[in-house]
């Protein structure tokens, strides 16, 4: 039996597995022979494995084999234990001598605190010379002990990190022997002697990848890079040293049959609500195009609502089709459950820029940057890092976009371009009411929008209208005067407005904002400000 010493020479990473193929490379004599790929992670998927062979050679009696764990042989085990014994005593030598230099130390320095202290019983006078030569010698001899004490100090502690590391290396081998392991064993026939080269795939669990993006636009040059990147992450117990990088979103089925489809269905989202279960959506996400949250404040969610709800969440890679992203050059990724970044790919676009205020909530300017992808792969949904000028920005989320599609990049807020919604005054217009029965109430605002950039910019300005449910309440724009939409003014049926504007440098642009609210006299109203 021969065991093959083989490598990862290559790896294609899924959404929830990878495959990997190891490549060995063999001189064998003409004949049958027995060979083993061994040490094959507990993570690899048992019938997911497949072996070829190049060179004039069959193969046959291919068989999977499993083992709870290695055995350390007893001479190994001897070998263990008499270096573990060896740096014990070595410890225990340096401590013991570490105790007796103290003890001697301690010993010198009371035999000199008696010789030197006064004494009231004697009144004997030392010569001063002989003074002087006791303490010499006490000097020089508490000088070598401290000499001899710090050679064993640092030789104590060079055998105590020789242990510990000892100690370390067993716990490691015996986790690694303590491994479920797994082989695969398969029989050659040679026609001739000749060098094989053997190639096993196989999946493994506990892999996985997700797409990240820089996006770094350039205001001056009016473009995008984008840096298209994916964190990859690993725990199949081996490492991937020096291997080639696939990334796919295809899901894998290396059994030998063909994987079935299932049927594809697609449904609008509808949750139920109970009493006391409130939704509440930003009003401007279908115009402004950003995403937004749905917030929930409820007393009492309804029952299993998590369990029917949770398999609606997106899925992180597309089911409408398999890609494979070939990453260039050679990686390694560790099996130590961190996420290792690898780029895909680097491009740049073309980039139209527009401002976005919605001066009702925020006094800002948000410059946001249109692309249209014209790769040939798709833009996976995942996170974005956006920097302007070299300046980081923010971090966002971009959904899937697809080849040739556009897409919206809001880069953050322009302090140049201040935005500022003023409310002038609210009155009752009793003069043009006849039907005293009636109030009619009017609001007058101004929209004030400064450039202070040194060209002129694009911007789109949102506001709205209060939206009547009742046939007694009726509301009017006043101004600016509406009748149709046109490429300045536009209004929806939820009653948003949007002004597109071009602000010359240096320029204040005003938008006077007025309508009018009729309802009955009697009647309390309410969501007027």
């Amino acid at each position: 039996m021969i065991h093959l010493n083989s490598r990862i020479s290559s790896v294609t990473v899924f959404g929830d597995r990878a495959q990997i193929v190891r490549t060995a490379e063999l001189e064998l004599g003409a004949g049958e022979h027995h060979l083993v790929f061994d040490k094959l992670p507990s993570s690899m998927i048992q019938d997911s494995f497949q072996i070829s062979a190049q060179g004039a050679a069959l193969l046959s009696n291919i068989r999977f084999k499993e083992s709870s764990g290695l055995e350390l042989s007893e001479q190994n085990i001897n070998i263990i234990e008499e270096e573990r014994q060896r740096i014990l005593d070595n410890v225990r030598t340096f401590g013991d001598k570490l105790n007796r230099l103290m003890k001697e130390k301690s010993f010198v320095e009371s035999i000199a605190d008696k010789l030197t202290a006064p004494s009231q019983e004697s009144q004997t006078v030392l010569d001063a010379d002989k003074w002087m030569q006791m303490i010499n010698f006490y000097h020089e001899k508490l000088k070598k002990i401290d000499a001899q004490i710090l050679e064993v100090e640092k030789a104590n502690r060079t055998w105590e990190n020789k242990l510990k590391h000892f100690e370390s290396e067993v716990e490691r081998l015996g986790a690694h022997y303590n491994q479920t392991t797994r082989q695969i064993h398969f029989n050659i026939l040679m026609k001739s002697a000749g060098t094989i080269v053997f190639q096993l795939s196989y999946l493994v669990s506990d892999a996985t990848w997700k797409p990240c993006y820089d996006l770094r636009v350039s205001s001056d040059q009016k473009m995008m890079h984008i840096s298209y990147n994916a964190l990859v992450w690993q725990n199949t117990t081996e490492d991937w040293e020096d291997v080639s990088i696939q990334l796919s979103t295809g899901q894998p089925g290396m059994s030998g049959e063909q994987p079935q489809l299932s049927p594809w269905s697609i449904e609008i989202f509808k949750p139920v609500y109970k009493p006391g279960f409130k939704v509440s959506k930003s009003p401007f996400k279908e115009q402004i195009g950003m995403v937004t949250t749905t917030s929930f404040s409820p007393q009492s969610l309804p029952e299993n609502w998590a369990e029917r709800h949770t398999a609606e969440k997106i899925p992180p890679m597309p089911r409408t089709a398999s890609l494979t992203f070939k990453i260039s050059g050679l990686h390694s990724i560790k099996s130590d459950q961190n996420e290792h970044l690898v780029n895909i790919m680097i491009e740049k676009f073309p980039a139209d820029f527009q401002y976005s205020s919605v001066p009702k909530l925020s006094p800002f300017a948000y410059l946001k940057a249109r692309v249209i992808n014209h790769t040939e792969y798709p833009f996976l949904a995942g996170e974005t890092f956006i920097f302007l000028d070299n300046q980081f920005v923010a971090g966002a989320h971009i959904k899937t976009i697809a080849p040739q599609e556009e897409f919206w990049t809001s880069i953050g807020v322009d302090t140049d371009i201040p935005v500022e919604r003023k409310f002038l005054k609210k009155y009752e217009n009793k003069q043009e009411e006849t039907d005293q029965k009636m109030v009619n109430m009017t609001y007058e605002y101004q929209i004030h929008i400064r450039n202070h950039k040194d060209q002129t910019e694009e911007i789109v300005v949102w506001d709205q209208l209060p939206i009547s449910h009742s046939d007694e309440i009726k509301v009017e724009l006043l101004a600016p005067r509406y009748e149709e939409d046109t490429e300045n003014l536009q209004k929806n049926k939820s009653e948003y407005l949007k002004w597109l504007l071009k602000v010359k440098p240096g320029e204040e642009t005003i938008i006077p904002f007025k309508f009018s609210v009729k309802y009955p006299r009697e009647e309390n109203v309410i969501g007027l400000d």
